[in-house]
């Protein structure tokens, strides 16, 4: 045999992974879970039950009723179950941690424990920024795969207080999941390898003008996007809508209530941190940063999430509406998992005209179709100074497909 390579060890990590997989998907399958293990080990009823029971014995699980009829779950531990006052001493984000989590959290990883931290001191400041609160409920519940938290406030809702236009509710949702209401590099700030920042003029011409303000909210670890993208999973739901990040796959989406539970008033925020959490803050920073560039220099653009572009966005206006406000930015990473097919006067208007008018940000597609890919091919053909658009290497997770198209 290799060396280190034994029946035992072998079967001692098989066991691992058995109890691993049924760890991970016992809350999502409380009835099923034993036909699942079935399934993906080719194992006997029993045998999933024996492992069931081991985990049982060592307190990460517990069953209720008998034979086939049991129902398992985890055991988990109450972390925090509080109601507070939002702005009073007792309920600042440090003390919070402080008192109910970091004792909790003693014997967590201290990933797990530097990710939790940050989501929630970002969650509970966004939810004091909301004036008109009174107040505040915290949960957090530790399980054998991570840490469980979820935040409500009865203040005005996150998205009406996002939407730059009375009922424009989705189209706040967009700005957040984009970072258009969390700053951008300063005009005039230097690029990575040289050359003018986006909405600052080249030298020469027009150099004297002054550069738009700068955003109102700053850049930094501590805002709601980034601690969003921190998490393994995280839902934000109020005024009726309802938006989800999936930490697994990188990927938003856009909730109802057939979904998740959103309340009647107020904002619910709920996370999960793995046990073992994918990324670091740094990670996350890193993703939302072009290159050397200043933080929020990449945007992170779901197609599928622009607002009233119905099934697939195909009008000029769309194609403003979708990087409407990221000017500043020094790449944009449009993100087309879940658009079937774009329009030809859509492709025109972002790829030609649009880019032409900001040549100091880089268009970098992902997740792009077949069909979609066409589209955005031909319209790059219309112009011959197309060559550097899709650059190889450009962002992380780019489609190879998506770089050579116009290679």
């Amino acid at each position: 045999m290799f060396r280190g390579v034994t029946p035992g060890n072998v079967a001692r990590a098989r066991t691992r992974s058995i109890r691993a997989f049924i760890l991970e998907n016992l809350e999502a399958h409380p009835r099923d879970i034993v036909r699942l293990a079935r399934q993906r080990y080719g194992i006997s009823r029993q045998a999933v039950n024996r492992h069931l029971h081991a985990l049982e014995a060592e307190g990460l699980v517990e069953g209720r009723g008998s034979t086939r009829a049991r129902r398992w779950r985890l055991r988990g531990r109450r972390v925090a179950a509080a109601t507070l006052r939002p702005g009073t001493p007792v309920a600042r984000p440090d003390r919070i941690w402080r008192v109910a989590f970091e004792p909790a959290l003693a014997g967590a990883t201290e990933r797990l424990r530097e990710n939790a931290r940050r989501i929630l001191e970002a969650v509970v400041d966004a939810a004091a920024a909301r004036a008109g609160a009174t107040r505040l409920r915290i949960d957090a519940l530790a399980t054998p795969t991570g840490l469980d938290v979820g935040v409500w406030d009865d203040g005005p809702g996150l998205f009406a207080r996002l939407a730059r236009t009375p009922g424009g509710l989705e189209l706040a949702r967009f700005d957040l999941v984009r970072g258009a209401r969390f700053g951008a590099p300063a005009a005039g700030r230097p690029r990575a390898g040289g050359g003018h920042a986006p909405g600052e003029p080249p030298a020469g011409r027009g150099a004297s003008a002054r550069p738009d303000p700068a955003p109102a909210v700053a850049p930094d670890d501590g805002s709601l996007l980034v601690a969003m993208r921190l998490a393994d999973a995280f839902v934000a739901a109020a005024d009726g809508i309802a938006l989800g990040w999936d930490g697994r796959e990188e990927r938003w989406a856009a909730l109802g209530d057939d979904a998740v539970e959103i309340p009647a008033r107020g904002t619910r925020m709920a996370f999960h941190v793995d046990a073992e959490p994918r990324r670091t803050p740094a990670d996350v920073l890193d993703a939302l940063r072009a290159g050397d560039g200043a933080p929020m220099s990449r945007a992170h653009v779901p197609v599928a999430l622009l607002p009233g572009a119905g099934e697939a966005p195909r009008s000029p206006g769309d194609a403003r509406r979708l990087v409407e406000g990221l000017e500043r930015c020094v790449e944009i990473l449009l993100d087309f998992r879940g658009v079937d097919a774009i329009g030809e006067a859509f492709a025109r208007e972002l790829f030609g005209t649009w880019r032409a008018q900001h040549p100091g940000v880089s268009l970098v597609t992902m997740g792009a179709s077949p069909d979609v890919r066409a589209v955005i091919r031909a319209a790059l053909q219309r112009d011959p100074s197309s060559s550097g658009v899709f650059a190889p290497g450009a962002s992380r997770g780019t489609n190879r497909s998506d770089t050579e198209l116009m290679q």
